[in-house]
């Protein structure tokens, strides 16, 4: 979700709102003997709307399942779930009177800013993401489609060394997992003109390369960083006959696209990770509220 100018009438009403119904509990807890309340009646008024708030960005998830209910797109819903939902925390505040009072409102109150705090983060993350991937992955791949493109740059490389310097010893377990996984066989080739450095570039391809591609996310492989896995690259070139340099440009442009797609990968679970706290935090807070909502009139 991008921050743009279809945001600017929410942030207006928003700020407004916020500085009317601060004028307004100003002179509300000043004129109040014992000090502001819930239970008062300015109290109740704005701990009802600030439910209200709460309500409404709630109904988004139920708005995104029922497409084809037409009462405002998904966008306007997701632009009204950001700014009412900062909206309600302020609310909320002056209803309780920034007091927490007893263990269900202290729950209630610690749950609304961890809700608030993780919708602002990830709001701030979607609008910067797009800038961020454009910036660190000049190679972006469909996120589904990151794993079978990993397995068909695996079977690229080998080909690619095998083409090179003949099939590496130790990688055969590479080529079987490979011809089962995408559903090829591999077709022998002749053993290709024995040259300088092939055996390197084998060795290379075993112990460095291909632990790289079948883990790049996670590993600390010196490939993960371009600017060592480019030094890696040139020091091999000076102990290669110059007919393998390019299978070994060739390879070092499929590590840096495997680097480029774990960063993609990282970045894609920045997006999301944040609502693994943020939605059963909202689920917590509005079952709550329920809660609270009924004890505070039978009681």
């Amino acid at each position: 979700m991008k921050f743009d100018k279809t945001h600017r009438r929410w942030f207006y009403a928003t700020a407004a709102i916020t500085m009317a119904c601060s004028v307004i509990y100003a002179a509300y807890a000043a004129n109040t003997p014992g000090g502001p309340r819930g239970g008062t009646w300015v109290g109740l008024a704005f701990g009802l709307a600030g439910a209200g708030m709460i309500l409404f960005a709630g109904l988004l998830a139920l708005r995104k399942k029922m497409l084809l209910l037409r009462v405002g797109s998904v966008a306007w819903w997701m632009r009204g779930h950001v700014w009412l939902g900062v909206l309600a925390l302020p609310l909320i505040l002056f209803h309780s009177g920034f007091a927490l009072g007893g263990t269900l409102t202290t729950v209630l109150m610690w749950l609304m800013f961890v809700v608030v705090g993780t919708g602002v983060f990830g709001a701030m993350l979607q609008h910067a993401m797009p800038s961020i991937v454009t910036a660190q992955v000049g190679e972006e791949c469909t996120y589904e489609q990151i794993t079978r493109a990993q397995l068909q740059l695996r079977r690229d490389v080998y080909e690619l060394v095998s083409a090179a310097a003949g099939p590496a010893k130790g990688a055969a377990h590479e080529r079987a997992e490979l011809e089962q996984a995408l559903g090829v066989t591999f077709r022998d080739r002749a053993a290709p003109k024995s040259v300088e450095g092939g055996d390197i570039l084998s060795d290379v391809y075993v112990r460095t390369v291909l632990p790289y591609l079948r883990r790049s996310h996670g590993t600390r492989s010196p490939l993960c960083d371009a600017t060592t896995s480019a030094l890696l690259f040139d020091q091999l070139r000076p102990q290669l006959d110059p007919s393998l340099h390019g299978a070994l440009d060739d390879m070092a442009s499929m590590c840096s696209a495997v680097r480029q797609w774990s960063r993609q990968i990282q970045l894609h679970r920045w997006l999301h990770g944040w609502l693994l706290v943020h939605v059963p935090a909202s689920i917590a807070l509005l079952v709550l509220m329920f809660v609270h909502a009924v004890m505070a009139l039978y009681y």
